[in-house]
């Protein structure tokens, strides 16, 4: 059976042919180790903007904005994802407490009373017709002996359940996080878009009045008029779309946070600055993204569940002993109940196998094989899209920060070229149209480098989600 990869964390596991004779059963799943030599490393420079640090748990807290991190905490308590992963990991911890109790003794207790009456074609005692009546009281009791470790796997398989379910919560924990911050990036990202587009339409209204001035004093013809309220509309025409984006924003940061949509709208509707991002981003040494990221741990649990699992269906080919027994009274009067001559008592071992199903039985395990090898797949394909989604998500914000510098050169650049553009424009050295063309560049790089802004704030919050943090406090709580 093959449960290790070359390149890949080693999963160690003894051969899971049955052994014949033997005591146990399958093999012992010791866990995920990564052999030094087969250590993985980042594949980009580090830059100035990313390090090997330890990655902070509250990595939101890094983005110094008290509001955001307000947001993070209640989002963390009250978001419907998070309530149903907690309910998931209350029903995992209830089955491995059934499959505990499933090792210890069965007890029970029964009362009746019996009243017979046979028929006269049938003589009891030579008495036709004849009618007894009886009256029991006891405890019974039944205790499977583990002797081929099935219960004992069973508890493995439902304690990787428990530990996968955990996983998921903290899974859920590191997504809401990262979907709260990013939502809020794009909150401020986009006022500040509003702001930007408000101060262009503010420019453009006064190069239209000036229009109109000139118009009106015979400095000026129609057809500029014309092209600077054509370039105004089409800038106030973006307003009403930035308006909604904020209003969607807050609407979404309301439910992330376990409340209706309007929730929100009086804090956020105010336009606030864009958190500030950190000068390096602590990414942490590559084996401490394989211990730390969730959906790492939960396909590794479940296929430590998968193997208890192949294991329990292995145990089935052995017999079943149980010891059971039981003790009471049985009298023929109800006053008689409890009296020494009415004890009775039964022990004795119990053996169910399935001798004559074995083929069935080998099928099951046949087909718990085919689930670990299918979940050991997972693994192996989880495991690589994390590196690669760290990988990817340093190589973009490391890319967006170039540009975003070009960017903002290209913004002051045009911003002079506008300035300039006036002056000949009133000098009469230029047209009104290299005026407006020069207003739009600057209006279009301005709106670039604010996007720019925005997508360098998200590019660190998708390496933070990347790396997975952010669940360990919760936990600890």
């Amino acid at each position: 059976m093959k449960l290790a990869s070359s390149s890949l964390p080693v999963i160690r596991l003894l051969p899971l042919s049955v052994l014949l004779g033997a005591c146990a059963v399958g093999g012992p799943y010791e866990g995920m180790t990564v052999p030094p030599a087969q250590t993985p490393a980042w594949q980009i420079p580090l830059e100035s903007r990313v390090n090997t640090e330890q990655l902070v748990s509250r990595w939101w807290e890094s983005l110094h904005d008290e509001q955001l991190s307000a947001l993070v905490d209640k989002a963390l308590q009250h978001n419907n994802d998070v309530g149903l992963a907690l309910a998931n990991l209350q029903r995992a911890r209830s089955e491995l407490r059934a499959a505990r109790l499933d090792r210890l003794p069965e007890l029970g207790s029964s009362v009746s009373a019996t009243d017979q009456r046979f028929s006269n074609a049938q003589a009891v005692g030579g008495v036709p017709g004849a009618r007894f009546t009886s009256y029991q009281a006891g405890f019974d009791t039944s205790w499977e002996l583990d002797l081929f470790g099935r219960l004992g796997e069973e508890v493995k398989a439902s304690r990787a359940q428990l530990e996968a379910t955990q996983a998921e919560l903290d899974q859920v924990y590191v997504t809401v996080a990262a979907e709260v911050a990013r939502t809020y990036i794009e909150l401020r990202g986009t006022q500040m878009r509003l702001q930007v587009a408000q101060r262009n339409v503010a420019i453009l209204e006064q190069s239209s009045d000036m229009t109109q001035q000139l118009l009106d004093g015979g400095l000026g013809d129609n057809l500029d008029v014309q092209r600077a309220r054509a370039q105004l509309e089409l800038a106030r025409a973006q307003l009403p779309l930035l308006r909604s984006q904020v209003a969607s924003s807050i609407n979404r940061l309301s439910v992330l946070t376990g409340s209706m949509p309007s929730t929100l709208h009086a804090s956020l509707q105010e336009i606030g600055v864009m958190p500030s991002i950190p000068p390096s981003v602590a990414v942490g040494e590559p084996m401490s993204l394989i211990k730390r990221r969730p959906d790492i741990r939960h396909a590794e649990r479940m296929l430590a569940r998968d193997i208890a699992r192949y294991n329990v269906r292995v145990a089935d080919m052995y017999p079943r002993v149980s010891i059971t027994g039981s003790i009471g009274f049985l009298a023929t009067a109800f006053a008689d109940l409890g009296s020494g001559g009415t004890l009775t008592h039964l022990m004795g071992p119990q053996i169910h196998w399935d001798a004559f199903n074995l083929g069935r039985v080998r099928n099951q395990v046949d087909i718990a094989d085919a689930q670990v090898q299918g979940q050991l797949e997972v693994f192996e394909k989880t495991l690589l899209g994390a590196f690669e989604e760290v990988d990817n998500a340093m190589l973009s914000l490391n890319a967006e920060l170039e540009r975003q510098s070009r960017l903002r050169e290209a913004a002051q650049a045009s911003a002079q070229s506008t300035g300039f553009a006036r002056l000949r424009y009133e000098a009469g050295s230029d047209s009104f149209l290299d005026l407006l063309d020069a207003q739009r560049t600057q209006l279009e790089a301005e709106d670039l480098l604010a996007r720019s802004e925005i997508d360098v704030a998200l590019n660190v919050i998708a390496l933070y989600k990347a790396l997975g943090g952010g669940w360990e406090m919760m936990d600890a709580r």
